[in-house]
């Protein structure tokens, strides 16, 4: 299976009106453009879609604002039935965050074995437990997306793991540039 990792800016897709900003949360507007554009395209639920972190960092308050509580409530149920994670072709594990324990919140280390996180949540997973959960479902690599990175994108444990994170200039002021990844059977 081949892979390409790139990057886009979502202005570079489309253009707010003038005195508006881009949307708050681009995730539903990332599944319409991807379909439009590819033939399969899997959005799976993160974090972020979970109800408490929509009111912590505003979704929720935004969408009600422009809104009203009954498209929040909509968004929540559309949350709730996105699935924690994908398997692609039986090669690929997209998910949010890893294959441990607090599959929406762990992150990768260089290091062997496992850790706690450095934000104090969940775990860190290094490369051996990569290794040994991809060989023990089958899988070549997982995809996951849960941290920001410079180039939108980090290939990790020897390829195995790679991260991309679709959220350009994530909180208007990271600087990171946005990616996606397309995965062909060649």
């Amino acid at each position: 299976m081949s892979m390409v990792c790139g990057y886009h800016i979502y202005k570079d897709i489309w253009s707010p009106s003038v005195g508006e900003e881009l949307p708050f949360c681009v995730e539903p507007d990332d599944a319409t453009v991807a379909t439009d554009r590819y033939a399969v395209a899997v959005v799976e639920k993160g974090n972020h879609e979970l109800i408490t972190m929509n009111q912590m960092y505003g979704f929720e308050g935004e969408v009600k604002k422009k809104y009203n509580g009954k498209m929040a409530d909509l968004f929540t149920e559309v949350f709730n039935w996105l699935p924690l994670a994908h398997v692609i072709d039986n090669k690929v594990l997209v998910i949010h965050g890893g294959p441990v324990q607090f599959e929406l919140w762990s992150n990768p280390q260089d290091m062997p074995g496992r850790g706690p996180s450095k934000r104090g949540v969940a775990l860190q997973f290094g490369p051996d437990v990569t290794d040994r959960f991809c060989q023990k479902n089958g899988l070549d690599m997982i995809v996951r997306s849960h941290e920001v990175k410079e180039e939108g994108y980090e290939v990790a444990h020897n390829g195995k793991c790679i991260t991309v994170f679709s959220a350009p200039n994530y909180c208007d002021q990271m600087g990171n540039k946005g990616a996606f990844i397309v995965l062909d059977k060649s």
